[in-house]
């Protein structure tokens, strides 16, 4: 699985975020909650999905957030666009709609290959209008009750995946030993329950160490077929023990090319890294202010290597919802798969 960084960037920077879940069973999709139907939010979608399809890039203005407005604005933003669209599909049918305040999130499904795809979509309503924040598909295709998995070479890359060339810094050991024996769990209090992630490593998930110094880890709540449970995701540099910075508002501005972030520099505050939870269902939630991430053990990229770490007393925010994480301690020992 090697693709060009220059892929991975246009993926990150895909004007809706379309954001496709590779997983062996699928997205977790709770049909029940949503069943109201509210026609101004379905049509705000829908015009949002003609101006996307026809990659029109000046009419879609008007129907994105502030925030993605500002995707659209770049010299390359028709480019971004049209691959995008490569991995939406043509039609798209609402089956569900949870309004809540000025936020409201769609169910969606679409047909493709004789198989149906599933979706869901986060709004914001801003100056009175319903304006579309994020658009989720699943690539996997369901035939009745059998799930087939896209895994075609127009597969894009897994979020985080490093190009050639880059690898372990000289001063850590050598990688030695068999890789994918990584194992290691995050407990995590969040707004005052207690729970336990599982590390996630493989070709499915976030997890990234081929280059330690810009380290992805991914803890996931164990949700058994459904891929898109609740998690939290850390980007920093693994191998630096100490204080590692996260400031919320570039956080979250550079979530399209994490690359401005500048993982690993050293700071008045700490190291430079970013902190995401992750909502069942794929809501992002970044740091409403700023964060400390403590390393304890740093990263050795050795067999039975330990890597350990905190955070406490961090409060993230999206779409005017907040979470309050007073406490996570996460640990991983051996070598990821990637």
């Amino acid at each position: 699985m090697i693709y060009g960084k220059k892929i991975e960037d246009f993926m990150r920077a895909a004007i809706i975020i379309l954001t496709v879940c590779f997983a062996a069973t699928g997205c977790d999709f709770i049909s029940g909650f949503f069943s109201k139907k509210d026609k101004a939010v379905e049509n705000a979608y829908m015009d949002y999905r003609k101006a996307f399809l026809a990659g029109d890039v000046e009419s879609l203005k008007n129907f994105v957030s502030k925030r993605k407005v500002q995707e659209l604005e770049g010299e390359q933003a028709a480019s971004m666009l049209q691959i995008a669209r490569a991995f939406s599909p043509p039609q798209a049918t609402v089956t569900g709609t949870a309004v809540e305040g000025d936020a409201a999130t769609l169910t969606v499904t679409a047909e493709a290959q004789g198989g149906t795809m599933k979706g869901i979509v986060h709004m914001l309503r801003e100056d009175g209008k319903w304006k579309v924040y994020e658009e989720k598909w699943d690539m996997r295709i369901q035939f009745g009750g059998e799930v087939a998995k896209s895994e075609g070479q127009g597969t894009p890359p897994a979020p985080g995946e490093i190009s050639q060339g880059q690898s372990v810094p000289s001063e850590q050991p050598a990688e030695t030993g068999k890789k994918g024996d990584a194992q290691g769990e995050a407990v995590i209090v969040r707004d005052g329950v207690q729970e336990t992630y599982i590390l996630k490593t493989g070709f499915f998930s976030d997890t990234r160490f081929k280059d330690p110094r810009k380290a992805v880890i991914e803890f996931q709540i164990p949700g058994g077929e459904h891929s898109n449970a609740r998690r939290i995701r850390m980007t920093l540099d693994a191998t630096r023990d100490g204080r590692h910075y996260v400031d919320g508002k570039l956080a979250s501005e550079s979530f399209m090319n994490e690359e401005k972030l500048k993982i690993g520099e050293s700071t008045s505050r700490g190291f430079t890294a970013n902190l995401q939870y992750i909502a069942d269902g794929g809501q992002i939630f970044y740091p409403k202010d700023s964060c400390d991430i403590v390393v304890t053990s740093p990263y050795s990229a050795a067999p039975d290597g330990f890597f350990s770490g905190d955070v406490s007393d961090c409060i993230v925010h999206s779409a005017g919802i907040d979470h309050n994480i007073s406490s996570v301690k996460f640990t991983m020992r051996g070598i990821p798969s990637h």
